[in-house]
């Protein structure tokens, strides 16, 4: 008996049924739904420059813009979490991940912590859903990290002077809270050059932490009534 033969070459067959393959998988893939949420941090009016801060989330250096004496940030959330988390410190540290059951490390990151020794705030944030479908994130409560200070995955971490926040409040304008510092930052500093100066210590000091957060594409945020418009440059 003669077996015809096949109108496609083996080889090519064979890449023909990966493709579709990849395809089928794609499709049934859960798709994640994520919602983009803007944050704020506002300084004293009385300043004449905001400085430039680092802000990082899940991974990912996150872009900011100022306007007037507030700084704001974009960040997508995964809309299927109910709970995420916002710190505030000045340095933070990776921790490799361990191979098998010895000690010995590999080029991984396991996690982020905050050194021993290093000030910190660290607050919880829940949503709450309305009746219309709408949600708002409110602050929760004040938080310790525990003993190893390691920090959850999903958190928002601002590398700024724990000491010179007022308060994490809820915005009725905006479905995310505001980071708020005290009036006497200026006078914390001693002055407002001395001030810029920390933030761009702060600014090359936070390269390291740049080396293990992805890069994002520049964001332009606009508010337009009670709507988000973002640009990706």
């Amino acid at each position: 008996m003669v077996i015809p033969q096949s109108p496609l070459p083996y080889a090519l067959l064979v890449r023909v049924c990966g493709v579709v393959l990849i395809g089928l998988l794609i499709a049934y893939t859960p798709h994640i739904q994520t919602e983009p949420l803007v944050g704020s941090i506002a300084f004293p009016s009385s300043l004449a420059s905001v400085p430039s801060l680092r802000v990082y989330y899940c991974g990912q250096k996150i872009a900011t813009d100022t306007f007037g004496s507030t700084i704001r940030f974009t960040v997508n959330k995964e809309s299927d979490n109910e709970r995420m988390y916002v710190l505030v410190t000045t340095k933070i540290r990776p921790v490799s991940a361990r191979l098998g059951m010895g000690d010995h490390l590999i080029n991984t990151i396991d996690h982020l912590r905050v050194p021993n020794g290093q000030t910190y705030k660290f607050y919880a944030l829940v949503r709450d859903k309305r009746v219309d479908g709408s949600s708002r994130w409110r602050v929760e409560r004040k938080l310790t990290l525990n003993e190893s200070r390691c920090i959850p995955d999903d958190t928002l971490i601002v590398l700024w002077r724990p000491d010179c926040i007022a308060k994490l409040e809820d915005d009725s304008t905006q479905i995310f809270p505001r980071l708020v510092c005290k009036d006497d930052t200026v006078t914390r500093f001693g002055s407002e050059q001395l001030l810029h100066e920390f933030a761009t210590e702060m600014w090359m000091e936070a390269i390291n932490s740049d080396f293990f957060h992805a890069k994002r594409a520049k964001e332009k945020v606009r508010l337009a009534g009670n709507r988000v418009l973002r640009v990706v440059a």
